[in-house]
């Protein structure tokens, strides 16, 4: 039987990295990685070390976002998003691959210029 891979909704971001959480029917090989769209054509991969997940257990992966992203992410102002496409991917004793697929949006970093206020000036007492 084919196992079956879910991937969490429960994919968590922070400056540097992707969290994500998969869960397995069978104990089973899970290799997680992910896919961002720049923007303007670009695109590059993440991914995360392999590992085994028991059924009824959730499996921690952590895609770590590459310079390019976080670059990006940076540029980006807060109203806007990058989008990650995650897949994880389990294999049974067979050889069969069972995959599973999330998307995730990253916020952009880039903070909003603050205003400045013109500096009040104090009027200065009229001499008599």
């Amino acid at each position: 039987a084919c196992p079956t891979v879910l991937v969490s909704s429960l994919s968590l971001s922070s400056e540097k990295a992707v969290t994500v959480y998969v869960s397995s029917s069978l104990s089973a090989p899970v290799a997680v990685s992910g896919r961002v769209n720049l923007g303007k054509g670009k695109k590059t991969k993440l991914s995360a070390a392999g590992k085994t997940v028991a059924p009824g257990t959730l499996g921690r992966f952590v895609l770590t976002l590459t310079k390019p992203v976080r670059r990006t992410l940076a540029s980006l102002s807060t109203k806007k998003a990058l989008t990650v496409t995650i897949s994880a991917s389990a294999t049974n004793v067979a050889g069969t691959v069972s995959t599973a697929t999330s998307t995730l949006k990253l916020r952009g970093q880039k903070k909003p210029a603050p205003h400045h206020k013109p500096a009040h000036h104090k009027k200065k007492p009229k001499k008599k």
